[in-house]
């Protein structure tokens, strides 16, 4: 579980990720900062992100937000 940020890692760069709730609904998107997303205005619960690289490619990862 994380609480205020998130650190992410990649051989290509990360364009944007978009955090949608579990439901599917789209809640914002973020151009990550050195590598780290704040999820701290997040409620509590299970969100989705979907990391868009600069290859066009994407990868969704489920978060647990404390």
């Amino acid at each position: 579980p994380a609480r205020d940020l998130i650190t992410f890692s990649s051989a290509d760069e990360i364009e944007t990720i978009t955090i949608y709730t579990m439901a599917g609904q789209l809640l914002e998107q973020q151009k990550p900062t050195a590598g780290k997303l704040n999820i701290a205005p997040l409620a509590s619960g299970m969100y989705l992100l979907k990391v868009n690289l600069h290859s066009g490619k994407s990868e969704t990862v489920k978060i647990i937000k404390e």
